[in-house]
């Protein structure tokens, strides 16, 4: 009889790789893991840690379903694709023009948005503000806070209706949820079905992906129990979390379903004969299309994360909320990549065991210091110097977090802070993440970071009118400058 993929096994992992999962697990006090490496031809590797369910005793196996999170938006973006491979839309598409009367896109002063294309949406470059609207926390307190405590919105029309744009599109990456919920919604309108119908029938079904659904909520046998906090291990069940925005967050996966996407991205949006997209589309998606500032090395392809690592660009995707922590990485040059599923809150975790996996399939040995930075110049060490004090101190986050009330709550209890610890090094601390720590690199104000997230990424502080801005990936710190005492 012929093995369907799920009922496959995978070689085993490595020993000393199984070993660095199993400590770095207990040291981010992480309760289950899931990982597969991947290749263009299937599963290099796969392993089980830890526990599905502490209570039921109930261990991880390959069969093991997770909430992948944000992971979900890389299946909005291939329907998506799809619509563009098809001519039904187009990169730069108005969005407005797909969208009915409740969901059209406005401005703050309440005039259309028309300039919001697909291509903005896609890189989280359209103006929209952060939103976790759609995704319902417990307990009460949480629907409070997001003024949605009596009319919670559990439909996808509700989930969109009303955005509205903060700044331009196409001047900065900001993090938005709601992007990938319109553009689900459209997906959804331009074929009159249901987005969970559309992403069962032209993407878990071709590809094999039997374990592999939208739900609203899961749990039971089967189903890995959340633990932790956001960003945080942890034996405590987290708070529970419904999804009503399905585009950006639904999925529940297997370790061995999601392996299946990424291999059909390794070969260039085909898997078994059956081709998901074309491979121009993906091609132009593993570009980086937008940065926070012109000189960082990573940013926003077209639905996926984007970065140079390691003379190689690797595109990604991450997921994450309370209890939950997931990422699938691949390389497309190199036709490698890797899966790292949880039930622990730690984006940490995921990042690190993602990094040696790839460095092991790539023969790479892990870098004392990520990116390999230049240091301090001798013609410039006075100037970088008097940089480093005048950089020192408190900033706010930006951009991270809904404005309004979150954002007033978040402020009260993060405090970011840039400390200078020797020879020009900085370290960030403060951010509620583990401390990042920032290495020059030649020009002043110019670093690499040494960070889970962004290992050997560069970052950038820079002093401008009105304050010291700080760069990093999507990261954003501000300091606003003090006025002048008055003589």
């Amino acid at each position: 009889m012929t093995q369907t993929p799920s009922e496959t096994a995978a070689p085993p992992i490595p020993a000393d790789l199984a070993a660095f999962v199993e400590a770095e697990r207990r040291r981010a006090d992480v309760v289950g893991v899931s990982v597969a490496a991947i290749d263009r031809d299937g599963v290099r590797a796969a392993g089980a840690f830890g526990y599905a369910d502490l209570q039921r005793a109930e261990p991880v196996t390959s069969d093991t379903r997770f909430r992948a999170a944000s992971i979900t938006k890389l299946f909005t973006t291939a329907l998506v694709f799809q619509e563009i491979d098809a001519g039904t839309l187009s990169l730069d598409n108005p969005v407005n023009k797909h969208l009915d009367k409740p969901a059209r896109i406005r401005r703050k002063d309440g005039s259309p948005a028309d300039d919001v294309t697909v291509r903005h949406l896609l890189t989280h470059t359209s103006g929209l503000a952060v939103s976790w609207r759609g995704m319902e926390y417990d307990p009460l307190f949480y629907k409070l806070v997001r003024n949605e405590a009596f009319r919670p919105p559990h439909s996808l029309d509700r989930v969109v209706a009303g955005q509205k744009t903060i700044r331009r599109p196409g001047r900065r990456i900001v993090y938005a949820n709601q992007g990938f919920n319109l553009l689900g919604y459209i997906v959804q309108r331009l074929n009159s079905r249901p987005f969970a119908d559309l992403v069962q029938g032209r993407v878990f079904d071709p590809l094999g992906m039997r374990d592999s659904s939208l739900p609203v909520s899961t749990s039971g046998v089967g189903v890995a129990t959340a633990y932790g906090g956001q960003m945080r291990g942890g034996r405590k069940p987290a708070m529970r979390v419904n999804v009503y925005a399905g585009p950006a967050g639904a999925l529940v996966v297997t370790a061995g379903d999601l392996a299946r996407f990424g291999q059909m991205v390794l070969r260039g949006g085909k898997l078994d004969s059956k081709r998901i997209v074309s491979e121009a589309i993906l091609s132009e998606a593993s570009k980086i299309h937008a940065r926070n500032h012109a000189e960082l090395d990573d940013g926003w392809g077209l639905g996926f994360a984007a970065r140079e690592w390691r003379g190689r660009l690797l595109i990604s995707h991450s997921g994450g909320f309370s209890g939950v922590s997931t990422l699938i990485q691949l390389s497309p040059q190199d036709g490698v990549g890797v899966v790292v599923l949880t039930n622990g809150g730690d984006l940490a975790f995921t990042s690190r065991v993602a990094e040696r996996f790839l460095e092991s399939s790539l023969g790479l040995q892990p870098e004392v210091i990520p990116g390999l930075p230049r240091g301090v110049p001798d013609d410039k060490a006075d100037e970088w110097a008097a940089f480093t004090r005048r950089v020192q101190g408190r900033y706010r986050l930006a951009d991270l977090v809904p404005p309004g009330v979150v954002e007033r709550l978040v402020s009260m209890t993060t405090r970011p802070r840039l400390v200078h610890v020797a020879d020009n090094k900085l370290v960030l601390e403060g951010t509620g993440f583990e401390n990042a720590f920032l290495y020059p690199d030649g020009d002043v104000g110019r670093y690499r970071v040494a960070f889970p997230f962004a290992n050997g990424a560069r970052a950038v502080i820079e002093e401008r009118p009105g304050g010291t801005d700080a760069w990093a990936s999507i990261l954003h710190l501000r300091r606003r400058q003090r006025p002048a005492a008055a003589n």
